[in-house]
Order: structure tokens, then C-alpha cells, then sequence
């Protein structure tokens, strides 16, 4: 095949080198958010696919660094939302009331920092409603919805309070 005849004709010093510069972007693209790479209109696909293509062993055996660095960012993101959300509801639980804004958390001793959403590059938005709350992410999409939930994190904002109803 064509493939095969490609990879037989590889020089090992080429390859090596089309590897280096691979895992040093990803070194470069992964100390980032995707926040800071829309920011800085960084397209790690684009230049990715522009090392790949140049090599048909590192085409073939590179890992999908993006969708890696986004589940990161969303785990990460997750986590975070989760401490801001039990924050939240302790200050509620001891205070009787929600806080007007997140900082209220800190100063009150409920978290050190605020966490940084890792798709805006701010902390969470926090919309307080009433007696009860939101908290967002701006999701992959890294822009504000507006609270518009999207359950595959592909589009529009990931709400993490109030749960979310989903469909199975």
C-alpha cells in the first residue's frame, strides 16, 4: 500500500526531529487553556496537522492532543465548579443567605481563590436567582451563552448548578 511504502521510505533523524517538534508544541499548546488559545488565536489542530503531514509515522501514530486538552480543561473544570458549588451551599448552610458575589467566598474563608474557568479565562459566572443560584462554565466554545446549557460540551455553556436535567 501506499501507506507502507511511505513509512519504508522514513530516515530515522527525520523522524525523530518531526517527533521533537511535535511533543515540543505540545508542551507549548498545553501549558495553555483553551481560553488563552483563542485569546492568542493559537489553532493547535491547524499546526498539528501541519507537523503530521509532514511525517506519515507521526500521521499515524499521534495522539489527539486537542480533544486530550480539552477533556483536561473540562475535568479540570468539573472539579473546580464542584469546590465553588459546595462553597457556595456551606455559605448558604452557615450564613442563611447566598453570597452576592463569589469573592464573598473568600473573604468569608469558604475558598483561598476563585478558580479560573479554563474556556473564559475568568473565574465561573455566578447569577445569583432568588434564594438560589447559577454557576457556569463559558464551555468549549469559550464564549458566554448566557446560562444555555449543553450537556455534550461542544456548544454553548456548561451549567453545573442548577443540575441539569438530561435526557437518556
Amino acid at each position: 500500500s501506499q501507506q507502507a511504502q511511505s513509512l519504508e521510505k522514513l530516515q530515522r533523524r527525520q523522524t525523530t526531529e518531526a517527533v521533537e517538534k511535535l511533543y515540543e508544541y505540545f508542551d507549548f499548546v498545553g501549558q495553555k487553556t483553551p481560553w488563552q488559545w483563542k485569546a492568542e488565536q493559537i489553532n493547535p489542530e491547524k499546526e498539528i496537522k501541519k507537523i503530521k503531514e509532514k511525517n506519515p509515522f507521526v500521521k499515524i501514530f499521534c495522539p489527539a492532543f486537542v480533544k486530550v486538552a480539552q477533556i483536561f480543561a473540562r475535568s479540570r473544570a468539573e472539579s473546580d465548579a464542584l469546590t465553588t458549588t459546595l462553597a457556595l451551599l456551606r455559605y448558604k448552610a452557615n450564613k442563611g443567605q447566598l453570597p452576592e458575589k463569589l469573592d464573598e467566598l473568600i473573604l468569608a474563608g469558604y475558598l483561598e481563590a476563585l478558580p479560573t474557568d479554563p474556556f473564559s479565562g475568568g473565574p465561573f459566572v455566578y447569577k445569583r436567582l432568588g434564594d438560589d443560584f447559577m454557576l457556569y462554565s463559558f464551555g468549549t466554545d469559550c464564549d458566554d451563552d448566557g446560562g444555555t446549557h449543553n450537556r455534550s460540551w461542544d456548544k454553548d455553556d456548561q451549567v453545573f448548578w442548577p443540575v441539569q436535567q438530561t435526557s437518556r
